[in-house]
């Protein structure tokens, strides 16, 4: 990830409608599994600290840092509410037992080791933390690389379906409190988009949803 993905992200709809349901759905996650003030947050992936900002504002966090491995990334960064540190998922540069909540937006499709980020999530999250995922369904990210939708943004190295996402996590300690998809494949285009989500999945038709989110629980100590 670098500037020119912020670059692409920012001039382009699709992308921008794309990063709010994404920011809307994990703050909502948030305040549903994990509600209180002055919580710590880390957040993987936070590119120039765009949905830290947010979050942080909206959760009133008592700690709120990302960790980023561009430096580029960082430094287009103008949040000067939280921090920033250049660090990648696999090897997380904090003690054992310090974040309340771990997230990671569109993030665990980048990875090359995906086990080893879940190891080092469950050793920073303390007791009864929750780690907040994101991911693309395989399905849409096959179709956004055959019509070009995905061009001037990083392509993933393996993509994974909602159920897949909820056993790499209880394989890796952790036990899941919410695993459904969200997000029309509409991009935002469709007039009253929430409530046909919302009927959809009252009907079960929520497979049809662009985004997994995934909300789970470090079951340390348990």
């Amino acid at each position: 990830m670098d500037k020119i993905y912020i670059e692409n992200r920012d001039k382009s709809y699709i992308n921008r409608y794309k990063l709010s349901r994404r920011m809307r759905q994990i703050l909502s996650a948030i305040q549903n599994y994990k509600p209180g003030e002055g919580l710590s947050l880390l957040e993987i992936g936070a590119a120039d600290g765009i949905l830290l900002e947010f979050l942080h504002r909206n959760l009133n966090l008592g700690k709120a840092i990302g960790i980023e491995p561009s430096l580029e990334c960082i430094q287009v960064g103008k949040h000067k509410s939280v921090k920033l540190v250049q660090a990648i998922g696999e090897r997380l540069p904090f003690r054992k037992d310090c974040f309340d909540i771990i997230v990671a937006a569109s993030v665990i499709d980048h990875l090359t080791d995906v086990n080893m980020f879940l190891n080092e999530a469950h050793r920073v999250l303390k007791s009864n933390g929750i780690l907040v995922l994101t991911a693309v369904v395989p399905f849409y990210d096959r179709l956004a690389n055959i019509t070009g939708l995905d061009k001037g943004l990083h392509s993933h190295v393996q993509t994974f379906n909602t159920p897949e996402l909820k056993n790499l996590l209880e394989e890796n300690q952790f036990k899941t409190l919410l695993a459904e998809r969200f997000a029309l494949p509409s991009f935002g285009l469709l007039p009253f988009e929430n409530a046909i989500e919302h009927i959809l999945k009252k009907l079960r038709l929520g497979f049809i949803m662009f985004y997994s989110l995934i909300v789970a629980e470090n079951n340390s100590g348990n």
